[in-house]
């Protein structure tokens, strides 16, 4: 299964341009809105933003737009039922749980109204259910309640993280 994953990890690395160049982008921006606004540039914070850009891009990459439209149209509303028997079927649920992970520390750390479990889980949850609508109406991938339930999993752990590790008490400059 750990070869499956690792398999599976460095065909998203190709998408690793096109989210440093948006994440590039947006903090250009945020730059520029800074500077012309006269507040003070906040470095740690801008740092944080831009890994959510970069991570925002390559979950829409890796989930929707590497994917050819109408190549996927199923629909499976059954529980667990994406764990499967096979490898590579374990590691598509672990992965699920791992992609949810950055969500579940980064909000948190660049939202301060995200900061409790049930708002960040929430939003991963919406998050996720959107994703996998918008995956069923292009069919750009299998819509599957699994898909949206180890999303939010792997957001609640990234929350944990993020709180586990103090940034929630502290925010440097």
């Amino acid at each position: 299964m750990i070869e499956c994953i690792v398999a599976d990890l460095l065909e998203t690395a190709a998408f690793c341009k096109v989210g440093v160049l948006v994440a590039a982008a947006y903090l250009a921006a945020r730059i520029v809105m800074e500077a012309c606004s006269g507040r003070e540039l906040r470095g740690w914070m801008l740092a944080k933003e831009g890994l959510l850009a970069f991570y925002g891009v390559m979950v829409l990459e890796i989930a929707f737009f590497s994917r050819e439209p109408e190549s996927r149209d199923t629909v499976d509303l059954q529980l667990f039922h994406t764990w499967g028997r096979t490898e590579q079927e374990h590691a598509w649920v672990i992965e699920n749980v791992m992609m949810f992970l950055p969500f579940g520390f980064l909000i948190p750390a660049c939202v301060k109204w995200c900061r409790r479990l049930s708002v960040t889980a929430g939003l991963a949850l919406v998050c996720s259910a959107g994703l996998e609508w918008a995956q069923y109406l292009t069919q750009r991938g299998h819509c599957q309640v699994d898909d949206v339930v180890m999303n939010v999993v792997g957001g609640a752990i990234g929350w944990m993280v993020w709180r586990w590790s103090g940034m929630n008490k502290t925010e440097i400059k």
